[in-house]
């Protein structure tokens, strides 16, 4: 049972200011160790986690949490970019 990170959010995290970070790990710890959080379902599995003005990719399997990548809400449910996301969260 862990929080495992697609190579592409990891790089998307990376770019992300420290602040926002520390916030995006804890609520990643409390969804996971609780299963409480901000989520929106928004297709076939892939859920979006908010916190702040970014949200959060992921899917939850057997007490796993995937996150396939991070985006400010601007970018968040653009079609394309779900499909993406998506993508990433199958090749896994």
């Amino acid at each position: 049972m862990s929080i495992l990170y697609h190579p592409a959010a990891v790089r998307e995290f990376e770019k992300l200011s420290r602040e926002v970070r520390v916030r995006i790990l804890q609520a990643l710890e409390e969804l996971h160790e609780t299963g409480r959080g901000d989520l929106r379902h928004i297709r076939r599995g892939v859920w979006s986690l908010r916190v702040g003005d970014y949200r959060v990719y992921l899917k939850r399997t057997d007490g796993d949490v995937l996150v396939a990548g991070v985006d400010h809400r601007r970018h968040a449910y653009i079609p394309e970019r779900v499909r993406a996301l998506e993508k990433r969260l199958i090749d896994r």
